[in-house]
């Protein structure tokens, strides 16, 4: 996840499919004036998401990601 201190500016999802590497951009709110943190949550073999969310307003303030393997990501600020 690409973040600021206070919002999600942008997600990229990396994956692999039939054995050819792909990346799909979900969200891009641009560079923020290159204070842009990167933030990301490699899946090991057999783990997936058990939860998403988030809070948001005009923009998305907030996002946390959890794994089935007690991992988790939260990024952004106490907007929203």
């Amino acid at each position: 996840m690409l973040h600021t201190a206070n919002i999600v500016v942008g997600i990229d999802v990396h994956y692999k499919a039939l054995g050819k590497d792909s990346v799909a951009t979900l969200v891009n709110k641009g560079t923020h004036n290159g204070n842009v943190s990167l933030t990301n949550i490699k899946l090991e073999f057999g783990e997936h998401f058990t939860e998403i969310s988030g809070r948001a307003g005009d923009s998305i303030d907030r996002l946390l990601i959890k794994t089935s393997r007690n991992r988790s990501i939260e990024v952004g600020g106490n907007g929203g």
